[in-house]
């Protein structure tokens, strides 16, 4: 009887823990976002396009892709005769691959793969801001701050990687305050091996990175710290050359992906920056006025809790520097750096939302210090009631509107979500076109769709779309363009879409199926 005793009392204690019961909340809340539903569903929604990106390199990587070069479903590259795509360092892709061998295909491997990595990079916050405030109530605040933003949660359920590379960047963040704590070149080293799979899945995760490396020379220039015990950072070999190698591998990796992309031209996604400095004024104003509807509209965040880190900001750069001088630069040289990168990518601020998610390490740090001036300066207020209850309000409050957000996002009179179902509806023919002996690697034409890749993605063809220019033309000369490929079947998704063109069986070919409204011609030479 002692055995089974003392495993429950182990297991009792286990369940006290605040990570376990933040890791309760953390389910709780995922499911109050209809994360249960979601995890089952294919790419859709807002930025469906890109989803469908990411889904079909992991795809590809399943039926044999070399992990060097990933591939989409889009012949564009090479004068539309490759489907050469290369992105970000495809670790989760390929991963997600491995999974689809294992399990058998299903988006569900891939969305459940980001949301546990998410998990976990939450949890390593929530544990690093134990360290700071002293506090779990105050600590499981911090990391609710970026798992009540829209952007965050929709793409960390998805197929785009930006909340990913923020929470592993959570989990680097988590060894590197292990390392001030213990001054362990063992945790120095674990963090910047967790910078670097974040810089590498997306550089905009390494904004905490660049942030700690600017601490350090300042502390070891300037002397930002008085007494050399006190010091963080050492100025030996074993650490400068860990963190340089972190920059240097990221650098590698995307030469190599900008090389082999300009080899490759016309690629689905190009390896670039998009500065502000190379548009025109009218095009800096469309971007803003985007931005400033997503922001209306709570898109980055409730409006309210923006507003309200305002002044939030203004105190702790008044008062903070005396707390911890640590968190008041960090959060300084974080908000520059946001400034910095949104500049830098400004033309994609316009379309691509996610580009923000990684911005979110700024509020992260601010509230951080800001516990840390009011628990120093008015340690009654701290452990009050009334304050924890005000914030457990707010909290509730801003659980409340991500969950309206993701609703709507997924709601059927969204615009974004009826034209995503819409698609996935009329392409989602793969069985189908196997019954017809179509193999995955005879080269369709899918229509109606302007996209690069989702309607290849869902049947799991290799072809073309109405993409570019082509989506101008009349029907008869895209035709005529697709057999100068050498394209040898036209998927037609919907009759509708060409209710005005006359002669239309003729101008497609011979039928040789339909499924549903989808229709499958076999081009005649």
């Amino acid at each position: 009887m002692h055995f089974p005793t003392k495993f429950i009392k182990r297991l009792w204690n286990f369940l006290k823990k605040p990570q376990f019961l933040f890791l309760i909340l953390l389910l709780v809340c995922g499911f109050l976002y209809n994360y249960h539903r979601i995890i089952f569903y294919r790419p859709v929604g807002i930025h469906q396009w890109r989803s469908s990106v990411s889904a079909a390199i992991a795809l590809n990587y399943c039926h044999g892709a070399d992990f060097f070069k990933s591939q989409t479903n889009a012949l564009l590259a090479d004068d539309k005769t490759s489907d050469i795509s290369i992105v970000e360092f495809p670790v989760i892709y390929y991963f997600v691959s491995i999974l689809y061998r294992i399990f058998g295909f299903n988006e569900f491997w891939f969305r459940i793969t980001q949301v546990i990595l998410g998990f976990i990079g939450l949890l390593c916050l929530f544990k690093a801001a134990c360290y700071y405030t002293k506090d779990w109530f105050y600590a499981a605040f911090i990391p609710l701050i970026v798992f009540t933003s829209p952007i965050y949660i929709f793409y960390l359920n998805n197929f785009i990687p930006d909340s990913v590379a923020l929470s592993v960047s959570f989990i680097g963040f988590y060894c590197f305050t292990r390392y001030t704590e213990e001054r362990r070149f063992r945790m120095w080293l674990l963090s910047m091996g967790f910078f670097l799979l974040a810089g590498l899945i997306k550089t905009s995760a390494l904004m905490l990175y660049f942030g700690i490396g600017a601490l350090a020379v300042i502390e070891l220039i300037h002397g930002v710290f008085r007494k050399r015990d006190d010091r963080l950072f050492r100025l030996e070999w074993k650490y400068v050359v860990s963190y340089l190698s972190v920059l240097l591998l990221i650098v590698l990796w995307y030469g190599y992906a900008r090389i082999y992309s300009n080899l490759h031209p016309r690629s689905v996604s190009e390896v670039e920056i998009r500065p502000i400095w190379v548009l025109s004024g009218e095009s800096v104003e469309m971007v803003i006025q985007h931005m400033k509807i997503w922001f209306k509209n709570g898109h980055y965040h409730s409006r309210i809790f923006l507003i309200f880190s305002l002044p939030v900001f203004v105190v702790v750069l008044l008062t903070g520097r005396k707390v911890n001088r640590m968190l008041y630069t960090l959060s300084t040289l974080l908000f520059l750096g946001g400034f910095a990168f949104t500049l830098l990518f400004f033309r994609s601020m316009r379309n691509h939302d996610y580009y923000q998610i990684n911005n979110l390490i700024f509020p992260v740090i601010l509230y951080l210090l800001l516990f840390a001036v009011i628990r120093d300066t008015d340690l009654k207020l701290y452990r009050s009631l009334f304050l924890k209850l005000s914030l457990l309000a707010a909290m509730i409050f801003m659980v409340l509107n991500a969950r309206n957000y993701m609703i709507r996002s997924y709601d059927g009179e969204n615009p974004y979500m009826v034209h995503s179902s819409g698609l996935i509806e009329m392409f989602d023919v793969e069985p189908y076109l196997r019954s017809l002996g179509i193999e995955r690697t005879d080269r369709v034409f899918c229509t109606p769709d302007r996209s690069v890749n989702i309607s290849l993605y869902f049947c799991d063809q290799k072809g073309n779309t109405d993409f570019d220019s082509i989506g101008r033309w009349p029907l008869e000369k895209r035709i005529s363009y697709m057999k100068t490929l050498q394209t040898e079947y036209v998927i037609l998704g919907s009759r509708e879409y060409y209710r005005d063109v006359e002669n239309l069986d003729e101008i497609l070919g011979e039928k040789i199926g339909q499924t549903g409204n989808t229709e499958i011609f076999r081009l005649i030479y």
